[in-house]
């Protein structure tokens, strides 16, 4: 968290708290000289919790027994009681990537856009390996049949392509 003023400022001895707007309890109380606050001299103060914000959460921040002091004024800069004064709010959590292995009952993944997957011989593909960890690659023994490692690129994904050419998966798998 960065404080910015007008002015260079002094950071002075005492505490900034760092509270949830929720119920006012208190996240973590950090001491004014440790090098959890830098910027002393500068324009910019940075405040480092020790803790870790939970996302999407509200807090404020307030200076009970600290203070900032304005290098050229002389006057304090950073004197924070009202919850209101400065408060804000963390992001919420990106979300995870779309893996397909946390679907539940999957069965096939072949993954065009992962050529470790695609074995092929020439240009043509001969085998795709499957990678939901149920091993049913993908296979075509007759070369007439295989599609061709060419690939385009459909809606930022790569797909093999062909017009009458297939993969054929085990009978097991079709049962």
């Amino acid at each position: 968290m960065q404080l910015s003023f007008v002015e260079n400022a002094f950071v002075d001895n005492g505490t900034v708290n760092i509270r949830l707007m929720l119920d006012d309890s208190l996240f973590e109380a950090i001491d004014l000289t440790t090098g959890q606050v830098t910027g002393s001299g500068t324009s910019v103060v940075t405040i480092k919790p020790a803790g870790t914000l939970a996302n999407d959460t509200e807090y404020y921040v307030e200076f009970p027994g600290g203070k900032i002091i304005g290098m050229i004024t002389a006057k304090q800069l950073g004197s924070v009681q009202d919850r209101y004064m400065w408060h804000f709010k963390t992001a919420r959590a990106a979300p995870e990537e779309f893996n397909p292995r946390h679907l539940d009952g999957l069965e096939l993944w072949l993954d065009a856009s992962d050529a470790a997957t695609i074995t092929s011989s020439g240009t043509q593909v001969t085998n795709w390996t499957d990678k939901s960890g149920n091993e049913r690659d993908a296979y075509q023994t007759v070369a007439a049949r295989r599609p061709l490692v060419d690939t385009i690129d459909l809606y930022g994904q790569k797909v093999l392509y062909s017009i009458d050419k297939f993969m054929d998966l085990s009978n097991d798998f079709l049962k």
